[in-house]
């Protein structure tokens, strides 16, 4: 990668120098126009450098593509062949069907990447096997010196036939070739491509990487990930150009495993996305995917078909991909290190290639996929940066990870995940958790349970708790709810208005939209996460916009003009059945759902210029059918922020109706009125109904004279009676949107703060039904739209939105 008169410190600065000094640790580092991209000397010999592990690669962020480049190429469903661009500030790209690249700049993370040029291939691509009907793929792109270096190979090749698999020229659409590499077959070589640090590249055996791993037929590639050091000097000078195996697991030495297997490195549905090696690390690593088993046959979305024949094959479930091959659903992105130094010993001859192994392997929590359809396609780093740029498959979406060497105190007990062995010795370690995100005090310096930073309950008549200005303080002892705040991750880059989230057991399930509806889903109480899954078209608005009960999962949303639709899955979210309109004609906002067992209810507001009215509809059969529109519109109110639940009375809708909550019940088949909640003073009221352990509960903000703020009302009749306004403290003025999540005695209030000119989520936690609750806890400090809240059976989950539209989330543990 050549970096051209860019610095190692910024990575944006155009080319305009004749020569960048660099200086690292101390040392001065000259880097001439137009030298490959050697890295900056380390102070420690090579076989001293530390070893990376989990902890050592921080997640930035990520940032979009557009889905074609401008001239007709696609980039959606692409990302593979990545490789940096010349500049350091741009990248390359695979177009859709693999044939061809992109060069895009690199923005901003939660920004949209420009293209700079249109996807466009080499010539005689599919001379790297001639006469093979079967499609060429680009494996990868490497600027070199001022020339671009592009890997191809066949994407099935029965035979063995294909020696060929390298390109050079001055620009991707010259390049000229292709070319012999090594003395392997190019299923081991004519794919991803990296650098190597200046100071291993004579013990490695060249100043570049280049390999592949895991393709059909896999006889003529490899078992487990594999590279070759190589000179790019040398592609095109002669027919063939040398190459060191450095590592490789060929058919008649599959150490990782068999193909049918499922090891902890490698079975028949691995597959491999790039290679990379920092700088100042003995730790040359791959990334990809890897799955929990292996099945070959036809995937399904029944999970009931698993394994079971049919007149093709056999079976498979595996919701991600249907086509017949290899699969191994969930998968998971993983990462494989190997030390730098037992390569040495192979490019010395003392060892194999196919005998040495990892030292370690982990997953990617923060990319999601983890359990799911993990899908990296490709991969390239920045050494001046330290950056690692991953791409996955069908949103044009790149992850950004930067290495820290050293930040990790060593190999935590975390790092070899689930299955994977962590000394390199062969066996399984036991006893060992996936490799996910700490524990961690929230952030400012907030106690679980406790007041983070400035939000702590005060005596000095401002913003804070006390009693000087009517307001009454929290003041009662934090109840025990659990363990320290996760640290927030993102789950969305941009484009977020407002999220709706619901867990069932240990499943977690958020979705977010406005134009087009995007879901994902944890199974692990939200330690890790699938990939974003777009749903269709339409917006999600409403705190309750989502609800699930077992595996039934129900999504409210509009589309066009403001029609209510929903979608319903019957799997937890891993399919979803055509969604059904709800509503015909109205501008509708402010949706909200419930469910429980088959009986599926959906609420919102029709918003017309002199209408403003609540409708419901319910069906008793999972969505199958429904009843007709019920529509509840009290004399000269205007209903608003619709609240929807399902208890073992029934359906429970309540609104905002001027200043207090009107509340109906479903019961003998017809809607009828029950006892409002009216505050003892004039209050502004915003509705969040939830079910609890003793009946129903709402949170509100009471914009009074006195000034109450947080408010929870209780009824244990169903809402034919409720209790008096229980003031929990605040300021209405600056505390907003209050969402409550209950899930029996534990029970949570999360809610914007704009306190002291700065938006934050702050959350209250209860752990015996609400009768006492902990002081407030600052969770997010820069994201305060729409916050949301659910328990699991294991955590609280809050999402919050910044005012950017990125998505954050963060999850605190029950004890």
């Amino acid at each position: 990668m050549d970096l051209q008169g860019r610095t190692g410190s910024d990575w944006r600065m155009t080319r305009t120098m004749k020569a960048t000094l660099v200086v690292v640790a101390g040392a001065a580092w000259l880097l001439a126009p137009g030298q490959p991209a050697a890295q900056p000397p380390t102070a420690l010999p090579p076989a001293q450098q530390p070893l990376i592990y989990s902890g050592d690669m921080k997640y930035l962020g990520s940032f979009t593509l557009p889905t074609d480049d401008g001239k007709g190429g696609l980039l959606i469903y692409g990302g593979s062949a990545m490789g940096l661009g010349a500049d350091g500030s741009s990248l390359y790209y695979g177009c859709v069907y693999g044939t061809s690249v992109a060069r895009v700049r690199i923005p901003d993370l939660g920004e949209v990447a420009p293209v700079l040029e249109p996807c466009q291939g080499v010539p005689n691509l599919n001379d790297v096997n001639p006469g093979d009907p079967n499609g060429k793929l680009l494996g990868g792109v490497l600027a070199w010196k001022g020339r671009m270096v592009v890997s191809g190979y066949a994407s099935y090749d029965g035979g063995n036939r294909a020696t060929r698999s390298h390109f050079i020229g001055a620009t991707i659409a010259t390049a000229r070739g292709p070319y012999t590499v090594g003395d392997h077959l190019p299923g081991l070589v004519g794919g991803y491509m990296g650098v190597v640090p200046d100071e291993w590249r004579s013990l490695l055996g060249g100043p570049a990487l280049t390999g592949l791993c895991c393709i059909s037929i896999i006889s003529r590639s490899s078992y487990g990930p594999a590279v070759s050091a190589f000179d790019p000097d040398l592609v095109g000078t002669g027919s063939k150009s040398p190459a060191t195996l450095l590592i490789g697991y060929p058919h008649d030495h599959q150490t990782l495993g068999p193909y049918e297997g499922a090891g902890p490195f490698y079975s028949g549905a691995t597959r491999l996305g790039g290679v990379f090696f920092p700088s100042g690390t003995r730790s040359l690593m791959f990334v990809g995917r890897h799955g929990s088993g292996f099945c070959y046959g036809d995937g399904t979305k029944d999970p009931s078909l698993h394994l079971k024949p049919h007149a093709g094959g056999v079976w498979c479930f595996d919701p991600t991909d249907l086509d017949k091959g290899a699969h191994g659903y969930p998968y998971k992105h993983m990462v494989w290190a190997y030390d730098a130094s037992d390569l040495a010993g192979v490019a010395a001859g003392r060892t194999a290639p196919w005998d040495v192994r990892p030292y370690a392997a982990w997953t990617l929590p923060e990319m999601g996929g983890d359990t799911g359809d993990a899908n990296i396609r490709g991969a390239t780093y920045d050494p001046a940066t330290r950056r690692l740029y991953i791409s996955t498959s069908t949103q044009p979406l790149v992850h950004v990870y930067e290495m820290q060497p050293g930040t990790s105190a060593g190999p935590p007990p975390e790092v070899c995940g689930d299955r994977l062995d962590n000394d390199g010795d062969g066996e399984v370690d036991e006893g060992c958790a996936d490799d996910e995100m700490p524990s961690s005090p929230p952030p400012d310096g907030g106690a679980p349970g406790g007041g983070g930073g400035g939000d702590t309950p005060g005596t000095d008549g401002d913003a804070g708790n006390d009693d000087g200005g009517g307001r009454k303080p929290f003041g009662h002892p934090p109840p025990a709810a659990g363990g320290a705040w996760d640290l927030p991750r993102v789950l969305a880059t941009h484009g977020v208005e407002e999220a709706a989230i619901a867990a069932c057991g240990s499943s977690v399930h958020v979705a977010y939209g406005r134009g087009a509806i995007y879901y994902r889903r944890s199974v692990a109480d939200g330690e890790v996460w699938s990939e974003w899954q777009q749903l269709g078209d339409g917006a999600v608005a409403g705190a309750q916009a989502m609800a699930c009960d077992g595996d039934t999962l129900v999504l409210m949303g509009t589309r066009g003009g403001g029609d209510v639709w929903t979608w319903i899955s019957r799997d937890g979210g891993v399919t979803w059945r055509v969604p059904v309109k709800l509503s015909q004609g109205l501008p509708a906002v402010e949706v909200a759902s419930a469910v429980a067992g088959a009986t599926v209810t959906g609420a919102w507001v029709e918003h017309g210029a002199s209408v403003w009215a609540i409708h419901a509809r319910r069906s008793d059969d999972g969505g199958a059918t429904w009843t007709a529109d019920q529509m509840f519109r009290p004399a000269g109110r205007a209903g608003s922020r619709p609240s929807l639940v399902l208890d073992s009375r029934g359906a429970v809708v309540a609104w905002t109706a001027g200043t207090t909550i009107e509340v109906r019940r479903f019961a003998r088949n017809q809607w009828v009125a029950v006892a409002p909640v009216v505050p003892t003073e004039t209050a502004s009221l915003v509705p969040s109904l939830v079910p609890t352990a003793g009946g129903l509960a709402a949170a509100a903000v009471v914009d009074a004279a006195d000034g109450p703020g947080l408010a929870v009302v209780q009824s244990t009749d169903g809402g034919s009676t409720w209790t008096a306004m229980a003031a929990l403290g605040g300021a209405p003025d600056r505390d907003v949107a209050p969402h409550l999540a209950a899930r029996r005695d534990l029970h949570a209030i999360v809610w914007a703060s704009r306190r002291d000119g700065a938006s934050t989520t702050q959350v209250l936690t209860s752990t015996d039904a609400g009768q006492r609750w902990s002081a407030p806890a600052r969770v997010f400090t820069s994201a305060a739209l729409a916050p949301r809240a659910a328990w699991s059976s294991g955590a609280l989950h809050v999402v919050a939105v910044e005012a950017n539209g990125v998505l954050r989330y963060a999850r605190r543990p029950i004890g």
